[in-house]
């Protein structure tokens, strides 16, 4: 994945700049704070008050932590055969610094950094390989006109990048900020502010938060700046009047975004793993994610809040639909099962069980009465939901079946293949709506 640091830059002055001992002229300095979630210098007070350390502002804490951090040798960095190593007993944090980047070490799990790229928008352009150079806990990579550098102290592992001189001009100058483009491996995801990037553990947990984001021009004036993760995005949907577009990706979260700007409305967060699919009610009210977390979770959309969580028990959801009423949904799951599910309670209130591999698309027939699912088993399947008898089973995919929708008319379903195809399949009679249903 990708961690993008949007700046938002109106100055071309030089000046100085100045990080512990160091100063340099620069034309722009950014830094961002690798630090756990609870603070071991929050606890000591500043001498002649009771405010602490952590009640400052996060560059402040720092600037306080590089400092205490330059002459005491449990921050400093020393040297190995392919770079240098740094601890922080503080956060419990190692860290290896190579030509190839930072790999992290804490809480049982391990992540790599790297920078890739400087620019604007769409146009950075890749840097150079360089190797670093540390003295006491400050450790730089130098390329040209830019430098990273780290600093390690009892907040934390400070990251930060000073540029001399701006990039190569851009041809819209209003258009796009500067960008900072980062490579990161391993589990991680924005917080619910979407200010600070967790690094989390294979449980889902968090062992280190990525904070902090502060950017200044020559003059020290403080820039606006924005973080992101450049996420796969795995579902979309249209909201029933098209004024909203949902989204879902690796970073747990569902948006909701407006129409016709696409501008960002909603942020949905509560999943602990990546969300799958994602489904608005007939009324546009509401949406229903499904998430490798093993549940489903009703969203009241006006209120951005979680309404209830569907608990698929040890079975990774794949993929939801909305019934056309909007009182059940269905499911489909790695454990090979579709199910049906009353949204008002919670509760499932059937299970269908034929396919021989994951369940990759679900759909309700447009009155409601009977459910389409898609599978891995190469296979395309009705079932009737007061009974849970299956009623068709559709094959002639050579590959995963991995998406179905049904017709307007209700009398067709079609389904996308891994191999390549989509395929149209005409529904058993018994499965059409009644005439007035399908007339409406």
């Amino acid at each position: 994945m990708n961690a993008r640091f949007l700046l938002e830059e109106k100055v071309k002055s030089s000046g100085l700049f100045s990080q512990g001992r160091q100063a340099s002229a620069h034309w722009m300095a950014v830094a961002l704070m690798l630090m756990l979630t609870t603070t071991v210098v929050a606890s000591r007070p500043l001498r002649g008050a009771t405010t602490t350390v952590s009640d400052l502002p996060l560059a402040a804490q720092a600037l306080i932590s590089a400092t205490l951090g330059r002459d005491n040798a449990t921050y400093q960095f020393q040297a190995t055969a392919d770079g240098y190593r740094v601890t922080n007993m503080s956060t419990t944090l190692q860290a290896d610094f190579s030509a190839a980047g930072l790999h992290i070490q804490a809480g049982g799990a391990q992540w790599t950094l790297a920078l890739q790229g400087v620019g604007y928008g769409d146009a950075a352009q890749a840097v150079n390989t360089v190797m670093p150079t540390a003295m006491d806990n400050r450790l730089e990579y130098t390329r040209d006109t830019l430098t990273e550098w780290f600093v390690n102290g009892p907040v934390g592992l400070e990251q930060g990048w000073t540029l001399t001189s701006p990039p190569a001009p851009r041809l819209n100058r209003e258009e796009n900020g500067l960008m900072l483009a980062l490579v990161l491996t391993g589990k991680a995801r924005l917080d619910a502010t979407g200010q600070a990037i967790e690094l989390l553990r294979d449980d889902g947990t968090v062992a280190l938060r990525y904070t902090g984001l502060t950017a200044y021009d020559a003059t020290g004036r403080e820039l606006r700046a924005t973080e992101g993760l450049g996420w796969k995005i795995t579902c979309v949907a249209f909201s029933p009047d098209g004024k909203f577009v949902a989204s879902a990706a690796d970073d747990n979260l569902v948006r909701l975004w407006q129409l016709p700007k696409v501008e960002a409305a909603r942020t949905l967060a509560g999943h602990g793993w990546r969300v799958t699919s994602v489904a608005f009610s007939p009324d546009g009210k509401f949406s229903l994610s499904g998430s490798e977390d093993d549940s489903m979770k009703l969203w009241d959309l006006a209120k951005g809040q979680e309404v209830r969580t569907l608990h698929n028990g040890l079975a990774k959801v794949t993929c939801v639909a909305f019934s056309p009423d909007g009182r059940f949904g269905l499911s489909g799951g790695r454990d090979k099962a579709v199910k049906l599910w009353n949204l008002a309670t919670g509760r499932e209130l059937q299970q269908f069980d034929g396919h021989t591999q994951p369940v990759r698309g679900v759909a309700f027939t447009r009155d409601g009465r009977f459910a389409i699912s898609a599978s891995e088993d190469e296979t395309v399947k009705v079932w009737e939901l007061n009974t849970g008898k299956e009623v068709r089973t559709f094959t002639g995919h050579e590959a995963a079946v991995t998406g179905v929708t049904v017709s307007p008319d209700g009398h067709n379903a079609a389904s996308a293949g891994a191999d390549g195809s989509v395929r149209i399949w005409q529904l058993p009679r018994q499965v059409w709506p009644p005439v007035e249903e399908a007339k409406r």
